[in-house]
């Protein structure tokens, strides 16, 4: 399964990356350069070609103003075409950036990745311990697992998570943090909601442009001690839970094998890449959408609701509460 890429890098812990370059000027041919550039991707690989009919025109009437054209400045030019974009699109993967902001794995093609690239980008992922942050048992017995991004399946990244869930499994109940995680790889999204689950399981369609529907089943195997269906799992949300965090909450919640606490999250289920355009920019076109298993939708625009709403400064110990609840109940 492609990487749902997102506004953040995988790794929270890694967002330094993500730090405006400075600012530069842009000539008249370079910003007409990056305007076509956008609109020549947005024809050749948007998900939704249907709705470009209507919005190519809507931009193009924004693009060709005169106020627009008298911007002359990288930070300025970039803010005004993410506004706009956003406003005659409505898809929080679509966006203008600066290159130089971005990783050089992320401009390759998913299905022909470079290697170089890949093994650099497996090198970060494992200095980051792959988007795993926190792990514990807390006091009242109750596991806590913390991700900040999902990097990309690897050898790596399923050996990390079945260390994490080793120092779990024999946790009372399990707490998911992702209020801080950004999206990343739909498939390390599988390996973990396959611990939570005792067999394999469709979780999703993957729906290319054109209509082709793909299965995406949580993993069949794992590495580490399965944590099975019988004890209760909650996980955190908040406004900035995206798109492939956004991913793990709804499969979990469809599949009624967790509790969603804390805050409506972002909003974003396309799946998308990156692409160099006018040297100096990059933009990230959604080229696949999704479909859940179980409600035939997605959380695109609406976000994942929660089972039971709480500031995100307040969900652990929300769900610590409902945990204790749940486990007192049961004896």
């Amino acid at each position: 399964m492609p990487r749902i890429f997102v506004a953040a890098l995988c790794c929270a812990s890694a967002a330094s990356a993500f730090t405006r370059p400075p600012d530069f000027a842009v000539a008249p041919a370079q910003r007409t350069e990056l305007v076509e550039g956008v609109y020549q991707h947005l024809q050749q690989y948007y998900v939704f070609p249907e709705r470009l009919g209507t919005a190519l025109p809507a931009l193009r009437q924004k693009w060709d103003s005169e106020t627009f054209r008298k911007l002359d400045h990288a930070h300025a030019l970039v803010d005004r075409m993410n506004e706009d974009l956003k406003n005659v699109f409505h898809d929080g993967h679509l966006s203008v950036r600066l290159a130089a902001a971005l990783p050089p794995g992320f401009f390759d093609d998913p299905d022909h990745p470079d290697p170089k690239m890949v093994a650099e980008e497996e090198e970060f992922e494992r200095r980051t311990n792959f988007g795993i942050g926190k792990v514990e048992v807390l006091p009242d017995g109750i596991g806590y697992l913390e991700i900040k991004g999902f990097a990309g399946r690897s050898r790596g990244e399923q050996q990390a998570y079945a260390k994490a869930m080793t120092e779990l499994k024999d946790s009372r109940a399990l707490v998911i943090d992702l209020r801080g995680n950004g999206g990343g790889d739909g498939d390390t999204v599988a390996d973990l909601v396959g611990y939570l689950l005792d067999k394999k399981t469709l979780l999703q369609w993957d729906i290319q442009r054109g209509g082709k529907e793909l299965e995406h089943f949580s993993a069949e195997k794992v590495d580490g001690p399965r944590y099975g269906e019988k004890r209760p799992v909650y996980v955190l949300t908040s406004n900035r839970t995206f798109s492939a965090a956004e991913e793990c909450a709804y499969d979990l919640q469809t599949q009624k094998r967790a509790v969603i606490v804390g805050e409506h999250t972002g909003g974003g289920a396309n799946h998308n890449r990156f692409f160099r355009i006018a040297k100096d920019f990059a933009v990230s076109i959604p080229y696949m959408t999704t479909k859940n298993a179980v409600t035939g939708k997605n959380w695109e625009g609406t976000g994942v609701q929660p089972d039971v709403a709480a500031l995100q400064i307040n969900a652990l110990d929300a769900a610590r509460r409902l945990a204790a609840e749940k486990l007192a109940a049961s004896k």
